[in-house]
């Protein structure tokens, strides 16, 4: 292999090299001496400086290129970052994000924004009148009393789980049987004819709803025919006695965090403070692209604080009563990706 044996020889070179101006200095003149009354037939450190010189060039630019490559990454990753950091600083920080209604009246931003008239909704709801917003009022009614009702308890002292199950049972019994009793054995909406599709996410603590969204109606065939029931149950914050949320500092925690290997080869877990939990339905609302789903009905959400979710069914069950007639129903995690034109397949 040829180009092997120059890159071989020009290491032997550069080693001779060296070991010439290594020597000791009174051997210096006779060396330049004989060079300058040689015949020219002894080429040989001419070479060596010759090829010193363009491995030093093609060193040098290698390392530029290199260089330039990692500025290039890094210019990439901070402007990805700022972007980021900057579409996250508006959707976490729910308090400064203006009132977004839907079409259907329902607030889906801020988090826990009252429904507009809630009671005269719900009132409406249980006379069979039924509507998105007054059911969704129905629910965040539930879910402050079993709020307080539990807050008293473990003021209290009490632990005892079949007293915990009783409570909500009674709280159950008192918000939420009433309605089911108004719709029992009927459609709580008439069944549309237009092809449209409910899908029903319940995300816990999910980084990745905001994607999961955008891929669904990114991806659908026919996008204004697609709906979604969220909801979101994240650490929003640390819940006071009146239900107002404190989000300064780490209030929240992580999930378990892989930090180290014990004396076993073991994985070592700890928990971490942390900061409130970004809010998928914000961060999707917040782009450009996707707002108009949102000013129009296509999102409707329910947001429950992580430390009082009940668990994926419970969540789904929520997610069930933001179903609004569509004559297809899926249900999906909230980390998703879509296939193109996955409705129009999904139907076919």
């Amino acid at each position: 292999n040829n180009s092997y044996i120059s890159f071989h020889r020009f290491f032997i070179d550069l080693y001779l090299f060296r070991t010439i101006n290594n020597m000791p200095k009174q051997s210096a003149p006779q060396l330049r001496r004989t060079k300058r009354r040689g015949s020219g037939g002894n080429n040989g450190p001419i070479w060596t400086m010759f090829l010193m010189v363009i491995g030093i060039l093609v060193i040098m630019g290698v390392g530029f290129l290199l260089e330039m490559a990692k500025q290039q990454r890094h210019s990439a990753t901070t402007t990805t970052t700022t972007t980021t950091k900057s579409m996250l600083s508006q959707s976490s920080s729910f308090q400064h994000i203006s009132l977004l209604v839907n079409s259907d009246g329902l607030p889906i931003l801020p988090i826990f924004a009252p429904v507009p008239n809630g009671k005269q909704r719900a009132m409406e709801v249980l006379n069979g009148q039924p509507s998105i917003a007054g059911i969704v009022h129905i629910l965040q009614t539930f879910l402050k009393e079993l709020r307080k009702s539990n807050q008293a308890m473990v003021s209290q002292g009490i632990k005892d789980d079949q007293l915990v199950l009783e409570n909500f049972f009674r709280i159950a019994k008192q918000y939420l049987q009433p309605f089911e009793q108004t719709y029992r054995g009927k459609s709580i909406f008439p069944v549309r004819d237009d092809d449209s599709i409910f899908l029903s996410l319940a995300a816990y603590r999910e980084h990745l709803l905001a994607d999961t969204l955008e891929y669904a109606f990114s991806k659908a065939k026919h996008p204004e025919r697609l709906f979604v029931g969220a909801v979101v149950q994240n650490c929003f914050g640390k819940v006071r006695d009146d239900g107002t949320i404190d989000t300064t500092g780490l209030p929240c925690k992580t999930g378990l965090q892989v930090v180290g290997k014990n004396q076993f080869g073991r994985d070592q877990t700890k928990l971490s403070d942390a900061p409130p939990d970004v809010n998928g339905i914000a961060e999707f609302c917040t782009k450009p692209t996707m707002r108009h789903y949102c000013d129009h009905g296509h999102i409707r959400v329910l947001y429950v604080h992580a430390s009082e979710s009940l668990g994926p069914t419970m969540a789904r069950y929520y997610a069930s009563k933001l179903w609004h007639g569509e004559p297809y129903f899926v249900q999906t995690d909230s980390h998703l990706q879509f296939a193109p034109d996955w409705d129009d397949k999904y139907i076919a």
